[in-house]
Protein backbone atom coordinates (compact mmCIF):
# COMPACT_ATOMS: atom_id res chain seq x y z
CA UNK A 1 0.00 0.00 0.00
CA UNK A 2 2.82 2.46 0.68
CA UNK A 3 4.49 1.51 -2.48
CA UNK A 4 1.36 2.24 -3.79
CA UNK A 5 0.79 5.66 -2.49
CA UNK A 6 4.40 6.89 -3.15
CA UNK A 7 4.24 5.87 -6.49
CA UNK A 8 1.03 7.71 -7.43
CA UNK A 9 2.41 10.65 -5.24
CA UNK A 10 5.85 11.07 -7.52
CA UNK A 11 3.84 11.23 -10.50
CA UNK A 12 2.14 14.54 -9.74
CA UNK A 13 5.53 16.06 -8.50
CA UNK A 14 6.35 18.63 -10.96
CA UNK A 15 9.91 19.77 -11.39
CA UNK A 16 10.68 23.51 -11.30
CA UNK A 17 13.57 25.40 -11.24
CA UNK A 18 15.11 27.25 -8.01
CA UNK A 19 15.92 30.49 -7.74
CA UNK A 20 19.69 30.72 -8.64
CA UNK A 21 22.61 33.52 -8.54
CA UNK A 22 22.66 35.83 -11.86
CA UNK A 23 25.69 37.10 -13.29
CA UNK A 24 25.26 40.49 -15.51
CA UNK A 25 27.36 40.85 -18.70
CA UNK A 26 25.33 43.86 -20.28
CA UNK A 27 22.41 45.81 -19.05
CA UNK A 28 23.19 49.07 -19.70
CA UNK A 29 23.46 50.48 -15.90
CA UNK A 30 25.94 48.84 -13.80
CA UNK A 31 27.46 46.28 -16.47
CA UNK A 32 27.29 49.38 -19.65
CA UNK A 33 30.70 48.36 -21.48
CA UNK A 34 30.70 46.93 -24.91
CA UNK A 35 31.00 47.08 -28.42
CA UNK A 36 29.12 45.89 -31.21
CA UNK A 37 29.07 45.17 -35.12
CA UNK A 38 26.92 44.39 -37.63
CA UNK A 39 26.80 42.71 -41.06
CA UNK A 40 26.49 43.75 -43.58
CA UNK A 41 28.56 46.77 -42.86
CA UNK A 42 26.65 49.82 -44.32
CA UNK A 43 24.47 52.89 -43.03
CA UNK A 44 21.02 50.31 -43.09
CA UNK A 45 22.69 47.79 -40.51
CA UNK A 46 23.77 49.10 -36.81
CA UNK A 47 23.62 48.04 -33.05
CA UNK A 48 24.24 50.75 -30.55
CA UNK A 49 22.56 51.46 -27.26
CA UNK A 50 19.38 52.94 -26.89
CA UNK A 51 16.83 55.20 -24.04
CA UNK A 52 13.09 54.86 -26.22
CA UNK A 53 12.88 51.59 -25.10
CA UNK A 54 14.36 49.44 -21.75
CA UNK A 55 13.18 46.08 -19.94
CA UNK A 56 15.32 47.67 -16.95
CA UNK A 57 16.24 51.06 -16.53
CA UNK A 58 16.90 53.19 -19.37
CA UNK A 59 18.80 51.55 -21.49
CA UNK A 60 18.98 48.66 -23.39
CA UNK A 61 20.59 47.92 -27.09
CA UNK A 62 19.09 48.24 -30.67
CA UNK A 63 20.22 45.75 -33.40
CA UNK A 64 18.90 47.25 -36.85
CA UNK A 65 19.23 45.39 -39.91
CA UNK A 66 17.79 45.88 -43.42
CA UNK A 67 18.67 43.87 -46.77
CA UNK A 68 18.21 39.98 -47.95
CA UNK A 69 20.82 37.05 -47.24
CA UNK A 70 22.46 36.76 -43.95
CA UNK A 71 21.85 39.68 -41.98
CA UNK A 72 23.40 39.38 -37.98
CA UNK A 73 26.06 41.23 -35.48
CA UNK A 74 26.99 40.76 -32.84
CA UNK A 75 27.86 42.49 -28.88
CA UNK A 76 31.41 41.86 -27.10
CA UNK A 77 31.20 42.91 -23.34
CA UNK A 78 34.28 43.48 -23.01
CA UNK A 79 34.72 45.54 -26.20
CA UNK A 80 37.64 43.24 -27.78
CA UNK A 81 39.78 43.94 -25.22
CA UNK A 82 42.07 42.98 -23.62
CA UNK A 83 42.44 40.21 -26.18
CA UNK A 84 42.03 37.34 -24.06
CA UNK A 85 39.34 38.83 -21.34
CA UNK A 86 36.12 36.71 -21.83
CA UNK A 87 33.85 35.33 -19.27
CA UNK A 88 34.16 31.72 -17.47
CA UNK A 89 29.98 30.47 -17.77
CA UNK A 90 31.37 26.45 -16.55
CA UNK A 91 29.85 27.12 -13.27
CA UNK A 92 26.58 28.39 -14.83
CA UNK A 93 23.91 26.52 -17.09
CA UNK A 94 21.77 28.78 -19.03
CA UNK A 95 22.59 31.85 -21.04
CA UNK A 96 19.36 34.52 -20.08
CA UNK A 97 18.36 37.93 -22.11
CA UNK A 98 15.62 39.80 -22.82
CA UNK A 99 14.13 40.37 -26.24
CA UNK A 100 11.37 42.27 -28.04
CA UNK A 101 11.51 42.44 -31.54
CA UNK A 102 9.88 44.50 -34.40
CA UNK A 103 9.48 43.74 -38.31
CA UNK A 104 9.91 40.76 -40.74
CA UNK A 105 12.19 38.56 -37.99
CA UNK A 106 12.38 34.86 -39.11
CA UNK A 107 14.59 31.89 -37.96
CA UNK A 108 16.23 34.48 -35.44
CA UNK A 109 19.47 32.49 -34.40
CA UNK A 110 21.63 33.04 -31.22
CA UNK A 111 25.21 32.22 -30.54
CA UNK A 112 28.22 32.79 -28.73
CA UNK A 113 31.76 33.51 -28.99
CA UNK A 114 34.98 33.25 -27.31
CA UNK A 115 38.16 35.10 -26.75
CA UNK A 116 40.61 31.94 -26.83
CA UNK A 117 40.40 31.25 -30.16
CA UNK A 118 38.17 33.68 -31.34
CA UNK A 119 35.70 30.83 -32.66
CA UNK A 120 31.81 30.96 -31.89
CA UNK A 121 29.36 28.62 -31.01
CA UNK A 122 26.99 26.72 -33.55
CA UNK A 123 23.84 28.50 -33.51
CA UNK A 124 21.16 27.89 -31.92
CA UNK A 125 17.34 28.65 -33.24
CA UNK A 126 15.88 31.04 -31.14
CA UNK A 127 12.18 29.60 -31.64
CA UNK A 128 12.76 26.74 -30.17
CA UNK A 129 13.00 28.30 -26.70
CA UNK A 130 9.69 29.85 -27.26
CA UNK A 131 7.36 26.89 -27.66
CA UNK A 132 3.78 28.50 -28.54
CA UNK A 133 4.90 31.86 -27.64
CA UNK A 134 4.82 34.65 -30.36
CA UNK A 135 7.05 37.37 -29.49
CA UNK A 136 5.05 39.96 -29.67
CA UNK A 137 6.87 43.42 -30.14
CA UNK A 138 4.62 45.09 -28.11
CA UNK A 139 6.43 43.03 -25.09
CA UNK A 140 9.65 42.18 -23.42
CA UNK A 141 9.98 38.13 -23.91
CA UNK A 142 13.02 36.70 -21.44
CA UNK A 143 15.16 33.87 -23.40
CA UNK A 144 16.41 31.46 -21.21
CA UNK A 145 18.74 29.11 -23.44
CA UNK A 146 21.18 26.22 -21.99
CA UNK A 147 24.21 26.88 -22.03
CA UNK A 148 24.82 23.46 -23.16
CA UNK A 149 22.97 23.54 -26.64
CA UNK A 150 25.88 26.03 -27.16
CA UNK A 151 28.44 23.27 -29.26
CA UNK A 152 31.44 23.95 -30.97
CA UNK A 153 31.33 24.20 -34.92
CA UNK A 154 33.63 21.73 -36.47
CA UNK A 155 37.59 22.03 -36.33
CA UNK A 156 36.46 25.71 -34.01
CA UNK A 157 36.41 25.13 -30.74
CA UNK A 158 34.60 27.01 -28.73
CA UNK A 159 35.82 27.72 -25.01
CA UNK A 160 32.97 28.38 -22.54
CA UNK A 161 35.71 29.72 -19.98
CA UNK A 162 36.49 33.07 -22.45
CA UNK A 163 32.82 33.86 -23.71
CA UNK A 164 32.67 37.54 -24.52
CA UNK A 165 29.80 38.13 -27.36
CA UNK A 166 27.11 37.15 -28.08
CA UNK A 167 25.70 36.97 -31.73
CA UNK A 168 22.56 37.40 -33.67
CA UNK A 169 21.47 36.33 -37.37
CA UNK A 170 19.36 35.79 -39.42
CA UNK A 171 18.52 34.36 -43.49
CA UNK A 172 16.07 34.74 -45.52
CA UNK A 173 15.94 35.35 -49.46
CA UNK A 174 13.71 38.26 -49.26
CA UNK A 175 14.78 41.33 -48.59
CA UNK A 176 13.12 42.65 -45.11
CA UNK A 177 13.29 45.57 -42.73
CA UNK A 178 13.82 44.49 -38.48
CA UNK A 179 15.11 45.78 -34.81
CA UNK A 180 15.98 44.16 -32.42
CA UNK A 181 16.03 44.97 -28.50
CA UNK A 182 18.26 43.37 -26.31
CA UNK A 183 18.12 43.69 -22.51
CA UNK A 184 20.02 42.12 -19.44
CA UNK A 185 22.28 39.60 -20.75
CA UNK A 186 23.12 37.22 -18.10
CA UNK A 187 24.26 34.14 -17.33
CA UNK A 188 22.36 32.40 -14.68
CA UNK A 189 22.59 28.66 -12.70
CA UNK A 190 19.44 27.00 -12.69
CA UNK A 191 18.93 24.00 -10.67
CA UNK A 192 15.54 21.75 -10.97
CA UNK A 193 13.89 20.50 -7.42
CA UNK A 194 10.88 19.08 -7.03
CA UNK A 195 7.46 20.57 -5.72
CA UNK A 196 4.17 19.40 -5.05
Amino acid sequence: MKKTILLLAACFLLPVFANTPLLTVWNGEEAARGGGWAVPRNEANSIKTQTATAYSGDTALEFQFEGNAWLGGGWNWFSWWPEDAGTDTTAFTHLVFRIQQHGDVQNLTVSLASSSNKNASEPVRLADYFKNVVLDAREWHQAVIPLADFKSQEDKPFDPKTVWEITFGTWAQHSRTFTLFIDDIGFEKREPKIEW
